[in-house]
């Protein structure tokens, strides 16, 4: 038998009374961040959950509003070796697209966004200007900062780009956005 040995926490960015940035279907209808963050957070916890050696942990699994302090409480009260916040960027910049993974300062987190985004940059196997890692002052990551779990925040795409509004919204990119996370995730942890 195999006992699970790492805790990743899985943060849904926003929910609740916090929708997160809006953006839209080609008619018209609006896209909540909120909703897309839920998605990537849950299939990310399935897959987690069929290795095991891994305990997901979410954040929050409803559309619930969760403050950044309370995540951050959470992450630590679990005694998660990994955290993870998932978002959907927003710009008012000419067509931005692609992901970007955003650490804090320590070495393990950047350790870890490298890890990540070698993975993820490859799935819609376009790289553009705005696809990079990026050291940030997020407060989750920020309040993760002194402790042993390693973090980061992934923006999946722009919410504000009709390409990525469409790749965000397909099923099979959720799923292996998803699985190239936990790749980065597994090689993070050496697993």
């Amino acid at each position: 038998m195999v006992v699970a040995k790492y805790r990743v926490a899985i943060d849904a960015g926003h929910g609740g009374k916090d929708p997160g940035a809006v953006g839209h279907l080609p008619d018209g209808r609006e896209l909540l961040e909120k909703d897309f963050n839920l998605i990537f957070a849950k299939k990310l916890a399935d897959l987690c959950c069929l290795e095991k050696k891994v305990v997901p942990v979410l954040i929050r699994n409803t559309d619930a509003f969760v403050a950044l302090n309370d995540r951050v409480k959470i992450t630590i009260a679990e005694k998660a070796d990994v955290f993870v916040s998932i978002h959907c960027n927003s710009s008012e910049a000419e067509n931005p697209f692609d992901c970007q993974v955003y650490y804090y300062s320590d070495d393990k987190d950047k350790d870890l966004a490298g890890l990540i985004f070698e993975e993820v940059d490859k799935v819609d196997g376009v790289t553009s200007r705005w696809s990079r890692i990026i050291s940030a002052n997020f407060s989750v990551l920020k309040g993760l900062g002194k402790e042993k779990t390693a973090a980061v925040l992934i923006e999946v795409g722009f919410i504000s780009n009709p390409r990525d509004v469409k790749l965000l919204n397909n099923p099979e990119f959720q799923k292996t956005f998803c699985l190239e996370i936990y790749d980065g995730i597994k090689k993070y942890l050496k697993i």
